[in-house]
């Protein structure tokens, strides 16, 4: 939304809560006791005012949003998946990503599929082509190809400048009703959430802004509209919203989405490890200085690790009722970056690219190495 329309709501609201206000003092000045001060009255019904003005323009900056967002979300159906059915419950949602006709959506909306109709909210239906996925994100783009329609993109924010408490939208088919809008908060950053097989998906937005199956591939939007984040996940066990959704943030998608256009599939670089962040039980098992850094427990044979004489577990110890293999190289650092757990092994490795030489600062045996190593791809899901 232009910061000129948001103004000319503040206006409006501003003007309104100055009407109510005459309202809201009469209505109190009868209720205050004789020896409540003036300065008291005047205390309660600028409050009164203050939150009527922020809610009167929330409510009108959500509502302006979603008029504007909404002929650029669809809801993503397998085409082959409604045939004889005299219904067209989504799949998943998505939005346009370019003038071109790209639309953006989750890999698990579209896995299995490589044709789809994709419903806009004014009834119109196409066909779409599946051009590129990345399990590893969640991410995939569809492409429609017609000349005849004006495809309206949503606007796209910087994931890395929100922070917790900011206000957000979610849209899209929650139990395939298409076009409904739900609202909340950033309730966390940085998290990372399971991708496929051993891999995470690292800096995911956690909100409180109710996700339903139906919603996944749909945008988040900031309270300007712009979308910072790719809802692709609840934390539950039914399916159902429980108070915490996740969404994969714009930074990836700006980083994924493009490749993905041109090439289809998108290379991770990858070290070859698996273990656990150190906690304070296996640093005195290891009888290590320090509580942090990543463990590593496995390394995976020819793998960029493997290669660079990386170690993993050597021998297996019992730590608070559970088996973990320990005497493995402990990773500290990588270039100059301070690691302490392993999300902000993946956060670095993914500004990295295949090919690049890392050095990764390990402690094997109380004393700190340096490793270099070469990134390779991540290997093919079969």
């Amino acid at each position: 939304m232009s910061s000129k329309k948001i103004s000319v709501l503040l206006l409006i609201a501003v003007f309104l809560a100055g009407f109510q206000a005459g309202i809201i003092y009469s209505d109190h000045s009868s209720i205050f006791d004789d020896d409540v001060s003036q300065e008291n009255e005047e205390k309660v019904v600028s409050e009164e005012i203050k939150s009527f003005e922020i809610n009167h323009s929330l409510s009108q900056i959500r509502s302006e949003i979603f008029q504007e967002s909404r002929e650029s979300v669809v809801s993503v159906n397998h085409a082959d998946r409604n045939i004889g059915d005299f219904s067209r419950s989504a799949v998943g949602s998505g939005f346009v990503y370019d003038d071109s006709g790209h639309i953006v959506t989750n890999y698990h909306v579209v896995s299995g599929g490589e044709i789809f109709d994709v419903t806009f909210l004014d009834d119109e239906v196409y066909t779409a082509e599946l051009i590129g996925s990345d399990p590893y994100t969640d991410l995939a783009v569809l492409k429609i190809d017609d000349d005849k329609r004006d495809f309206e993109p949503l606007r796209r924010g910087d994931s890395s400048k929100i922070k917790v408490g900011e206000d957000v939208l979610a849209i899209g088919n929650p139990f395939g009703l298409e076009g409904s809008m739900t609202s909340g908060i950033v309730s966390h950053t940085n998290r990372m959430i399971p991708a496929v097989e051993q891999f995470s998906i690292s800096n995911v937005i956690q909100t409180d802004a109710p996700i339903n199956p139906g919603n996944s591939g749909g945008p988040l939007l900031n309270i300007e509209g712009e979308v910072i984040g790719i809802n692709t996940a609840i934390n539950t066990r039914d399916s159902t919203f429980s108070g915490i959704g996740f969404a994969v943030p714009s930074s990836t998608v700006e980083r994924v989405i493009p490749v993905l256009k041109e090439e289809g599939f998108y290379q991770h670089p990858w070290l070859g490890v698996s273990g656990l962040d150190v906690t304070p039980a296996i640093a005195e098992e290891m009888d290590l200085e320090e509580s942090r850094g990543f463990l590593v427990v496995e390394v995976v044979d020819d793998s960029p690790a493997d290669k660079a004489g990386m170690l993993p577990g050597d021998r297996d110890a019992e730590i608070r009722g559970t088996d973990i293999m320990v005497g493995g190289d402990v990773i500290i650092g990588i270039d100059d970056v301070r690691i302490t757990q392993l999300s902000e092994v993946l956060n670095y490795l993914a500004r990295k690219e295949v090919g690049d030489t890392i050095t990764v600062h390990v402690i094997r045996d109380n004393e700190e190495k340096s490793l270099e190593l070469t990134l390779e791809s991540r290997p093919e899901i079969n």
